[in-house]
């Protein structure tokens, strides 16, 4: 797995050298191996497994001198999962999703209805939990991000990389006034970012962990190859949402506030927190058309009922346990063939 991991950060590192500066060192570009077929049980399973054999040893022991045996459920697989501490990390925005979530730090904080889950860390683009800025198109900041995505080993990553280079919109409306050069430098730079994310989800989906990806339906990013291939894989699945079911709102042509449709698509490994999160418009309202003055860059944050809908279908997924029927975690999974 780690020459496959290798072999990512290479191609990344050749990607990003075709937009960086004439005289900048480009990194070596190598061809990504096949990785060997992985069947190591994941860390955070073994830990939940660990201690799910002490809390049972405790069990039995407060219950040595009873006439009747411990009870059966009562420290089933799903038990011992929501005994331990599951991190949600988000790549490319500040704190969302993290931020209904307690944090690590603070000892015994929980949240109603989302019992096991913690804020991880997150890798923003402008300024993350920690006050830095993590410039990915930059190889020294992707390892560094890759490095404490695998040490950390969050259960969920949810990942929402820049879309504006993949939007029709924008095709039609900037690229003759931005000029064919700096175009395709923008779009390479949104291309490096795009992939970078699809590594992350892959060294997710080899660890038996989940991710999340999002990005507007309509998006050309969905025909990318390297992301037509990870949709492909067992056990990854998509939706299509209306983020006016989640509460998203612009601006409307009176001055007013009204509700944005906006189709959005979501790519994951947990069945939970796609189920969560497909919802369609029921109507009742009218919807405020996206085109115009500062509405799609203001669509793009995340409402609060949406993060409240990813917690709450991680918090689920984490309940239910590893994913079966040829689901990442229960199966070998091979790690990525090329990006």
């Amino acid at each position: 797995m780690e020459s496959a991991e290798r072999g990512v950060m290479d191609e990344l590192g050749r990607r990003a050298a075709e937009i960086e500066a004439p005289h900048a060192e480009a990194e070596a570009a190598a061809p990504v191996p096949e990785a060997e077929v992985v069947r190591e049980v994941p860390a955070w399973r073994r830990e939940l497994e660990s201690r799910g054999d002490r809390l049972r040893a405790e069990a039995l022991a407060a219950h040595a001198g009873d006439d009747d045996e411990a009870p059966d459920d009562a420290m089933d697989g799903d038990a011992v999962m929501r005994l331990a501490q599951a991190a949600v990390a988000e790549l490319y925005s500040p704190p969302r999703v993290t931020a209904v979530l307690p944090r690590q730090s603070v000892p015994g904080h929980r949240v109603p209805g989302l019992s096991g889950l913690v804020a991880g860390s997150t890798f923003d683009l402008h300024k993350d939990a920690a006050g830095v800025a993590w410039d990915f198109t930059r190889p020294a900041d992707r390892k560094r991000a890759w490095e404490r995505i695998r040490a950390e080993k969050p259960f969920l990553v949810v990942g929402s990389p820049p879309c504006t280079m993949f939007s029709r919109l924008q095709l039609n409306l900037n690229s003759a006034k931005m000029g064919r050069v700096e175009w395709e430098r923008r779009r390479r730079e949104a291309e490096v970012l795009l992939v970078f994310a699809v590594a992350v989800y892959k060294l997710q989906v080899l660890g038996g962990r989940h991710f999340l990806h999002e990005h507007p339906a309509t998006a050309t990013s969905w025909r990318h190859p390297a992301v037509s291939r990870l949709r492909a894989r067992p056990g990854v699945g998509t939706v299509v949402a209306h983020m006016c079911e989640f509460g998203l709102q612009t601006s409307a042509e009176d001055g007013g506030r009204a509700a944005a449709r906006k189709p959005t698509c979501f790519m994951s490994s947990s069945p939970a927190i796609l189920e969560a999160l497909s919802r369609k418009c029921r109507g009742g309202h009218g919807h405020a058309p996206l085109r115009g003055g500062t509405r799609a860059r203001d669509a793009a944050v995340y409402p609060p009922g949406l993060c409240e809908a990813i917690a709450q279908g991680a918090a689920e997924q984490l309940r239910r346990g590893p994913c079966k029927n040829g689901a990442p975690g229960e199966h070998a999974v091979r790690g990525p063939a090329g990006v």
